[in-house]
């Protein structure tokens, strides 16, 4: 019913050839519609009729908005995501993207995509309000009071930003500050007229407005700063020590996979040494994740932990928690409430699941989950937190930074109880460099990485027979295995494969993966005429069948952490080629075992095509390549020496994980 993808494809915003009298008959059923069962009626009879035309922005933004009132929640968030990603500028689109976010409960999402389409919003006005109305969706409010003063430092004189920042206040019956950002005011004093209708109530609330705990960034830091002089004990007195592997989601993503890997480990270690309680070694695993659920994605390993045996919770299936169930202390109460409403709630949830499992061990997967575990943790005295980062610091990843990140990661450092992790000397020096640590404070683990089975799946072995019937003239396949979104390139990816199978039609190139660029990666192979030249096999569990069909993997990120696909190319015996982002050098031995390229931020399009030439023009040696990159890999990354490094990091601290038998 709510299938948006038909009108994306019409989707012109140069030309439309709407006639006058059906845009008119949609533009007044996408106002006056109040039903659901009308307005999919209404759908029904205009559907055939539009998707005769070319569609410009007001149709397609209408379409959406008579879709909106269907209330169809399992349609609509894909709905605005593909109208946003048409129209990534328009406030509407913008607005009603972020609100679906919000809605789901993927805030994290929603800010990272904003971010990223909005790189210019300090700098520009019209960006700037259109991504303050996306913040505000989203109820990030202390982001966007953080964006609009520093956005103010540098157009002091802007009216417009004001004047959408005193709305925003009042709506969050923030009345005080609303009045004293509108008296603060050194631009001409040209209000439009809904502030000046507003006044006189913004000042008569004002006065009688009963405090309130204004949401602050700092307030997460200023919690976390209690714990300074927290006394962790050197015993446990329960012998059953639960360890929680906490994380924002179980998507299709590297951390994740690393994740899930480690806790089935940790689950079969256990249950291969049932009495290790006598020893004070019951070290039992569980994960905690923020969401996981197929309509955003998010549940990709869960089917693999569950099979596992290993319990998984997932805080947005949990009934809300009150602070009041939390603690009593009136300072921690306080610094709570200043805390924003989308991290108060996983906070309190997840600080509840630590207390109720007696955790002895909080293991922190990746940014999201610190921002998140590090305080529950304190607040369910966990004696021992590990804060585990899997890639460049936020600092680098600006759509990945939230305001609350520097100055809690500043307190967590100087708590006792807290462990720094990483899978990159790299990635650990970044973060060392930008929260003024010494790097001997971070633990490196490389990445849990076992020879993948060469095995597919039914659908596997489909899609590739697929593929053969429509590439015949291809003897070489190049492969890549990614998440489709910016930061991994796919249609940069695309075009450096178009532009060498072209001259090149012996060679094949395929992708491996999903993600929110998918089906605009689909059309521009088509675009390009390349459909039997590069070809999309989607999402696979089997990913080691698809290594087995290649002779190299290149892969053009601009940021990792240490990347799992490198490492799992190179031990199934794939050369490879990379642009240096993050960990890269660690795991590919330039020239060795596979190519670097010289620059991650803006990758040569000669440099890449030169080397697929040098490299593909000779495969004895690219084989020779590929099993020197395998003798030198799969021994660094083994399963039983990645567990034992991670059972030492848990044994260097105050509970007695260190008497676990491996």
């Amino acid at each position: 019913m709510n299938n948006i993808i038909p009108f994306i494809s019409s989707f012109d915003c140069n030309s439309s050839t709407v006639p006058f009298e059906l845009r008119q008959n949609l533009m007044t059923m996408s106002k006056t519609v109040t039903s659901k069962n009308d307005a999919v009626a209404a759908l029904d009879v205009l559907t055939p009729d539009l998707l005769k035309y070319l569609l410009d922005e007001e149709v397609l933004l209408a379409v959406g908005m008579l879709m909106e009132k269907t209330c169809d929640g399992d349609t609509l968030p894909t709905v605005w995501l593909e109208i946003f990603n048409k129209l990534p500028k328009h406030p509407l689109a913008t607005r009603m993207a972020m609100r679906w976010h919000y809605r789901k409960n993927d805030i994290d999402s929603g800010l990272h995509i904003l971010r990223q389409s909005f790189t210019q919003a300090l700098f520009d006005p019209i960006q700037a309000e259109t991504y303050l109305f996306g913040l505000n969706e989203l109820q990030l409010f202390s982001d966007a009071d953080s964006f609009v003063m520093e956005f103010l430092t540098k157009f002091p004189e802007d009216t417009k930003i004001r004047t959408r920042y005193i709305q925003s206040l009042y709506k969050q019956e923030r009345f005080k500050e609303a009045l004293n950002v509108f008296e603060h005011n050194i631009g001409p004093k040209k209000w439009s007229p809904s502030i000046i209708k507003l006044l006189p109530s913004l000042r008569e609330k004002s006065i009688t407005q009963v405090n309130s705990r204004v949401k602050y960034k700092e307030a997460l830091g200023d919690l976390a700063s209690l714990y300074k002089n927290r006394i962790v004990s050197n015993t446990v007195s329960n012998p059953s020590q639960q360890v929680c592997l906490y994380s924002g989601q179980l998507g299709a993503g590297g951390a994740e996979r690393q994740m899930t890997r480690l806790a089935t480990m940790l689950k079969s270690n256990y249950d291969a040494h049932p009495n290790a309680s006598e020893h004070n070694a019951d070290c039992q695993p569980y994960v905690c994740v923020k969401q996981a659920n197929s309509k955003t994605n998010s549940d990709f390993f869960l089917p693999v932990l569950e099979d596992a045996g290993v319990h998984v919770e997932i805080l947005q299936d949990m009934d809300s928690v009150n602070i009041n169930d939390i603690t009593t202390d009136q300072k921690l109460a306080e610094l709570l409430e200043s805390v924003n409403n989308d991290l108060l709630s996983s906070i309190l949830k997840l600080t509840k699941s630590f207390k109720e499992r007696n955790v002895q061990c909080a293991y922190l997967w990746q940014d999201g989950g610190v921002l998140i575990g590090a305080v529950a943790a304190l607040l369910a005295e966990v004696p021992m937190i590990i804060l585990n980062f899997r890639g460049m610091p936020p600092i680098q990843r600006p759509e990945l930074l939230r305001g609350e990140m520097h100055h809690l990661y500043t307190q967590l450092k100087a708590i006792p109880g807290i462990e720094f992790s990483c899978n990159s000397k790299i990635a650990a020096r970044a973060y060392c460099d930008w929260l003024d640590m010494d790097e001997s404070r971070f633990t490196v683990i490389p990445n849990a990485v076992p020879e993948l089975s060469p095995k597919g799946t039914d659908r596997d072995q489909y899609v590739w027979n697929e593929i053969l019937c429509n590439s015949e003239q291809a003897t070489k396949t190049v492969l890549g295995v990614f998440r489709f979104d910016d930061n991994k390139r796919p249609h940069y990816w695309i075009e450096m494969a178009n532009e060498y199978s072209k001259k090149h039609p012996e060679t094949r190139f395929v992708i491996v993966g999903k993600g929110k660029r998918l089906e605009s990666s689909r059309k521009l192979i088509a675009e390009l005429g390349a459909e039997n030249r590069i070809f999309l096999a989607g999402p696979s569990t089997s990913v080691g069948y698809w290594y087995s069909k290649a002779i190299l993997v290149m892969h053009l990120s601009r940021m990792e952490g240490l990347p799992n696909v490198l490492i799992e190319s190179q031990i199934a015996g794939c050369a490879v080629i990379s642009t240096p982002a993050g960990g890269t050098p660690e795991v590919v031995e330039h020239g060795e075992t596979g190519y670097i390229l010289k620059c991650a931020h803006n990758p040569c399009s000669q440099e890449i095509q030169d080397t697929l030439e040098k490299m593909l023009s000779d495969i004895p040696q690219l084989r020779f390549i590929g099993s020197r990159a395998k003798e030198t890999s799969k021994p660094r990354h083994e399963l039983d020496a990645v567990l034992s490094q991670t059972l030492s990091l848990f044994g260097k601290n105050i509970i007695a994980l260190n008497q676990i038998a491996i």
